[in-house]
């Protein structure tokens, strides 16, 4: 006689998702600088003075857009930030004199809310870190080890797949004029493997990117937290590699012969 297997175990040997995947999150900046404001970004570099620059770090996460991942939680934004403002301080020209996480900006406002935060904080340059993000997620066939298949092969069982695409824009601006100075973006994505059925598993939730990292183990707690943790901050070293491109430094002059 044929044994029946249970419900929730597919026999599948591979994972087996449904729908499509592979959507970009639509850059966020124009729609709060203006379309104006934002017609030179990521096209424009800055010669910056060999004193370097005193800047209000920015941190907006937007989920205004209609497909956004749901927002960042404040540790991880904390985090972030932290990071943020420890890179640009030791690679770049910058003396990061607040770290600001305004909740009034919004898209539409146009530059001028910025202008008016630059003047508040009187701040000489603001730098913008505009983190975005779309969430796609499928159901899916996750391998399990040690599920009776009754000699079937593998056997699978009913989980979900969550990719998580980041989007991180930079912009340097005029703190009195709003004009973006420099501007730059990183993308990074990663996708959250877990089940939807209530079984013990040491493998399950996982996040994993591409080949060149490990996977990582969180926590159910944890694991839409650090898979949006992950992408953001890969998002982040993108942008930065590209900053580092555009970063031109004016060098020091050197002091005349004889001076003292």
């Amino acid at each position: 006689m044929r044994r029946v297997l249970p419900a929730m175990v597919v026999i599948v040997g591979t994972i087996v998702v449904s729908g499509c995947i592979g959507p970009s999150t639509p850059a966020r900046l124009p729609a709060y600088l203006g379309l104006q404001n934002c017609s030179l970004c990521g096209e424009t570099t800055f010669t910056i003075p060999p004193h370097g620059l005193s800047v209000g770090l920015i941190m907006i996460n937007d989920t205004t857009y209609a497909q956004s991942a749901p927002a960042l939680s404040s540790p991880v934004l904390n985090e972030l930030a932290a990071r943020l403002a420890e890179q640009l301080q030791k690679n770049f020209s910058f003396t990061i004199t607040e770290v600001m996480f305004p909740e009034n900006m919004a898209p539409g406002h146009g530059v001028e809310q910025f202008i008016h935060l630059g003047r508040e904080k009187k701040a000489p340059f603001l730098f913008v870190a505009m983190l975005s993000g779309t969430d796609v997620e499928v159901p899916a066939h996750l391998p399990v080890s040690g599920m009776f298949t009754g000699g079937y092969g593998p056997a699978t069982a009913l989980g979900y797949q969550l990719e998580n695409y980041a989007l991180d824009e930079m912009v340097l601006l005029d703190g009195a004029t709003g004009d973006p100075l420099i501007s730059v973006q990183g993308q990074a994505w990663a996708t959250l493997y877990d089940l939807t059925i209530p079984i013990q598993s040491n493998v399950y939730p996982v996040v994993r990117r591409s080949q060149r990292f490990p996977p990582i183990y969180p926590t159910e707690e944890t694991a839409h937290d650090t898979l949006r943790y992950v992408t953001a901050e890969e998002a982040m070293d993108q942008a930065l590699m590209h900053l580092r491109e555009k970063w031109k430094p004016v060098a020091a002059p050197e002091p005349l012969k004889g001076s003292m």
